[in-house]
């Protein structure tokens, strides 16, 4: 076992709220110079974030707590855009900009106490994906909803649908990008996180029987003709199987990835 740095102890003490921190110094753990960042982001949206992140260490916010209120926060900007009035666009408006400043409180509270983790980082950039994909889709929705044409709903899927794509292009680079490594260190039984493969939970035969049913419900809805029944099952199937892949994966990600990160590639790090 590796020993403890020599500033376990302060580390510690400041994880437990034993230190008070001012907006002063939420600010200078950030990297400015180093944040490549739109313009509304670096002079709006980021400073805003370092006076929420100097208000809510008061009370002790750990940064995967800030994550989950901005993930709560994302999901309510999400309906009020859809429901097609004026006044609840607004509220979606401004749910969406605090879903994106709590989206900086975390990192925030994460440098300035320095508790940034892996698991963190997983955790910050997977509601991040979920939010800003499904943007479009809700933003379009509510502009259906207030009784414009069809044409714009099909246009917000399909800009949903391609955003999580790139997404999943990204993920799947990197995932084979990591199995190329660890054949050329031939680490067959190495302890990496494979969100496909869980120590706790039967994720391929759960996988393998959804699949099938999936598979059966359009192969007897192209003879039959789609029913009620049919369509509940192979809707179902893929849900159900979706939820399987969010739950085991971040149940595994908070057991592996829950370690402390001191990342030199982290440049927004002072």
């Amino acid at each position: 076992m590796n020993p403890a740095p020599p500033d376990r102890g302060k580390r510690d003490n400041k994880r437990r709220g034993g230190m008070k921190y001012s907006f002063k110094q939420v600010k200078e753990s950030f990297n400015v110079k180093a944040d490549i960042a739109s313009f509304s982001f670096c002079f709006f949206l980021r400073p805003l974030s370092f006076y929420v992140t100097a208000f809510m260490l008061i009370f002790n916010l750990r940064p995967n707590q800030a994550s989950i209120i901005s993930l709560f926060l994302g999901v309510i900007s999400m309906a009020f855009f859809c429901v097609g009035q004026h006044g609840f666009f607004i509220l979606g408006v401004l749910f969406y900009f605090l879903y994106v400043i709590f989206d900086c409180v975390d990192g925030n509270i994460a440098r300035v106490t320095d508790s940034a983790t892996y698991y963190g980082k997983f955790l910050d950039g997977a509601i991040g994906a979920l939010i800003e994909s499904v943007l479009p889709f809700f933003v379009a929705a509510g502009f259906y909803f207030a009784g414009h044409g069809l044409s714009f709903l099909f246009i917000g899927i399909g800009v949903s649908i391609s955003m999580q794509f790139a997404l999943m292009v990204i993920n799947r680079i990197a995932f084979l990008n990591r199995w190329i490594k660890l054949e050329e260190d031939d680490k067959r039984d190495s302890s990496v996180l494979n969100p496909l493969k869980s120590s706790r939970f039967p994720i391929k035969k759960v996988g393998n029987v959804l699949r099938d049913v999936k598979n059966v419900s359009l192969f007897v809805a192209a003879i039959i003709g789609m029913n009620t029944v049919l369509l509940t099952g192979f809707l179902a199937s893929i849900l159900i199987w979706a939820l399987v892949l969010i739950v085991t994966t971040t149940s595994d990600a908070a057991r592996y990835l829950n370690v402390h990160r001191r990342s030199r590639w982290d440049t927004r790090r002072i």
